[in-house]
């Protein structure tokens, strides 16, 4: 017996889930999982630490239980939605944690010229980090998405929720600003 919307909203999440075990429809998970988007995203905002990341994983994790629920046996849906979400964040972590390791390695033995400076990663990499740290937080998260993680200005907006002039004038800012430091402290020689 297939419910309207307005009767789907009144079932209880068990009646939910067994409704759609047996049918298939996923009209019945959509107001299943519904119920419990601020439990994932909560879930998620405290493992990954960002609302962009964390919206975006609901819409993932969705699609995980629509998938897993062909399999699984569940029976109470929120504990194992729970797991899953735990999961699915905790894989993300990894990733991350692989993605943000794999660019330091790609990018410890290679040269860069950049705005007359040639940076020799390998030896100065140290140097360049305390230098980094010397710059204001929204200046040298700006300069490192966009020289060391290679994101447009748009995704350094979207990932730090800030307005896109922001960006700009944070990394405008900043590139001068680590250019200072940086012929203070001599530790790259200008070729200009």
């Amino acid at each position: 017996m297939l419910f309207g919307k307005k009767n789907i909203q009144k079932l209880t999440n068990e009646q939910l889930l067994e409704e759609y075990y047996r049918t298939k429809d996923v009209n019945y998970l959509g107001a299943l999982y519904h119920r419990f988007i601020p439990l994932v995203v909560g879930t998620c905002m405290k493992y990954l630490k960002n609302q962009a990341k964390a919206k975006d994983a609901s819409m993932d994790i969705y699609e995980t239980c629509t998938k897993k629920l062909k399999n699984a046996d569940v029976h109470h849906f929120k504990s194992w939605l729970y797991v899953v979400t735990k999961n699915h964040c905790l894989m993300q972590l990894r990733k991350d944690k692989k993605n943000l390791i794999h660019d330091l390695e790609k990018h410890e033995n290679t040269i860069v010229e950049q705005n007359g400076y040639d940076f020799v990663k390998e030896e100065q990499l140290q140097q360049l980090s305390a230098v980094l740290e010397d710059l204001n937080p929204e200046q040298r998260d700006c300069i490192s998405l966009f020289y060391l993680k290679n994101k447009c200005y748009q995704e350094i907006a979207e990932h730090l929720n800030m307005e896109l002039k922001k960006v700009k004038s944070h990394i405008q800012n900043g590139k001068r600003n680590l250019r200072i430091l940086l012929s203070e402290k001599d530790i790259f020689k200008d070729r200009g």
